[in-house]
């Protein structure tokens, strides 16, 4: 999402008063970004499609964005020439990317379909701000009288169906994704995630520092932000490809932008989709196809249920079953057998 865009400034009002609302409750710094993110990300939206203030907003406009999350999609806005000279002021680099024509189209949200958990998140955070909004203004204003999101709504019940789920990376197309991949830089993340079997997200913490060659582990944050100490497959080749990447990056981050702080996990996720691309891959793939990957190439070598487990960094070893590839474990079974 693009966030230079500025919103409607009554939306941004109610937007940016929802948030010091949260602060004051004490909320977690976490939480308040993941709020901000959410909210962002839907107003925007549904300035795209009615062109209207959020007071406007109805029961049907949540089920259309519900249906959004759920298959995503690309949402470009054509700047007008004022809107194309603040960008320009804001990022000069870009100079010689902007035209000179009155119309330009710009990407403003990217989304990807979403899991149902995170469909869910997305629902509450919309919950909680539409309850703040009706007891802020509903009297004094005589705005956001009815909440969008009732009970009915924001309790449906999300189908499996309603998610393209992404499917493992086969052995065939991780060859040809790293023949592909000819930086350095793109080696060295592909070969964590596939190996690693890391979060998107955790891939983006990573520092330089948290290799540690004599143990041949590495140190991931994990989901809630605790640290653990990871015995990496694989460990020498990936070794060498940090130290290669080393030399030519500034900062201690693996993978960073401009202002040497850790690249977001939307522009990892473009970088990875776009060598996809490059290789001539299915667009079923996705950085979770490493996950799966990792997981099913590593209870295929052990048959170890428990092991992928803590390897992927699981609580639950139900949801590593989910991870693993259970045709190309029936066919070793068979294979077995013939032999």
């Amino acid at each position: 999402m693009n966030e230079r865009i500025s919103l409607n400034k009554k939306n941004q009002q109610w937007f940016e008063n929802y948030l010091h609302a949260c602060k004051r409750q004490n909320k977690s710094e976490h939480t308040i970004k993941n709020y901000e993110a959410d909210l962002r990300k839907f107003i925007l939206w549904f300035e795209f499609q009615t062109n209207k203030t959020i007071d406007a907003v109805d029961q049907d406009d949540i089920m259309e964005y519900k249906n959004f999350l759920t298959h995503g999609g690309t949402i470009t806005k054509t700047l007008s020439l004022k809107e194309k000279m603040a960008l320009f002021l804001v990022n000069f680099c870009r100079l010689l990317l902007l035209k000179k024509t009155k119309k330009q189209k710009i990407q403003i949200i990217e989304q990807r379909p979403l899991a149902i958990s995170s469909q869910k998140r997305h629902l509450s955070s919309l919950k909680n701000f539409y309850e703040f909004l009706n007891q802020a203004y509903s009297h004094k204003e005589k705005r956001f009288k009815e909440i969008p999101i009732r009970p009915k709504i924001h309790g449906l019940k999300l189908k499996e169906a309603d998610v393209k789920n992404t499917r493992m990376l086969y052995v065939e197309e991780w060859v040809a994704l790293r023949e592909s991949a000819w930086r350095v830089r793109e080696k060295l993340a592909i070969s964590l995630l596939y190996f690693g079997g890391l979060r998107i997200s955790e891939l983006c913490s990573l520092k330089f520092s948290d290799f540690d060659e004599k143990n041949k582990c590495i140190t991931v944050i994990r989901k809630g932000g605790y640290r653990h100490d990871l015995y990496l497959m694989k460990f020498n080749e990936i070794y060498k490809l940090l130290l290669a990447h080393e030399k030519k990056t500034l900062g201690e981050y693996l993978f960073s932008g401009n202002s040497l702080r850790p690249l977001s996990t939307r522009a990892m996720y473009r970088q990875l989709m776009n060598l996809f691309k490059k290789a001539g891959l299915t667009s079923e793939l996705g950085p979770h196809s490493f996950r799966k990957a990792c997981a099913t190439n590593l209870y295929r070598r052990t048959k170890d249920l428990l092991l992928v487990r803590d390897y992927l960094n699981h609580n639950d070893a139900k949801v590593t079953q989910t991870y693993i590839d259970k045709k190309l474990i029936q066919r070793d079974l068979k294979n077995a057998r013939l032999h």
